[in-house]
């Protein structure tokens, strides 16, 4: 009965991360005068946990899970306010101030993943072991900086 009602609870909070993550964003993003709601924007929980990155020259706003097993990316147009797409087993995103690209982590897939920032679409993956989750890109240096779990094995179930 515990873990119905903490399955529950974990639920919600998700939700509400994700529906307070969006409003955050949107409320901090006008002047100081001028605070006001421009949109609720639907996005999946499994969006909901990690990081919210912003392209200016795109104007498309990233919004990941972290750790978490199922994790996606969710990426919104700026201007129109909607959801553009979601991607599956993505964790982390960060994008490169040079090009445009994108990068998360497919966390149990061992992979850093890059995206193409116009199109939303792979470009490569590089192979790192462990589990991705989270990154971070240095401009000054061009480099990008990838956290990662050293154990992510996943249980398994009998029938």
């Amino acid at each position: 009965m515990r873990t119905i009602a903490s399955a529950k609870r974990t639920i919600t909070k998700l939700r509400s991360s994700a529906m307070c993550t969006l409003l955050l964003m949107l409320l901090t993003a006008g002047g100081a005068a001028a605070q006001t709601v421009l949109a609720k924007i639907p996005i999946p929980a499994s969006s909901a946990t990690g990081q919210v990155v912003v392209n200016r020259v795109l104007n498309r706003v990233y919004v990941s899970a972290g750790f978490s097993s199922g994790g996606t990316l969710t990426v919104i147009d700026g201007k129109t306010l909607t959801v553009l797409t979601t991607i599956s087993n993505s964790n982390g995103v960060n994008w490169d101030l040079k090009n445009d690209n994108f990068w998360t982590g497919n966390l149990t897939g061992g992979q850093v993943l890059t995206y193409s920032g116009s199109t939303n679409t792979q470009i490569s993956a590089n192979t790192v072991g462990f589990c991705p989750g989270e990154t971070a890109f240095d401009g000054l240096h061009r480099r990008f900086w990838v956290g990662a779990q050293s154990l992510c094995s996943m249980p398994t179930h009998s029938p």
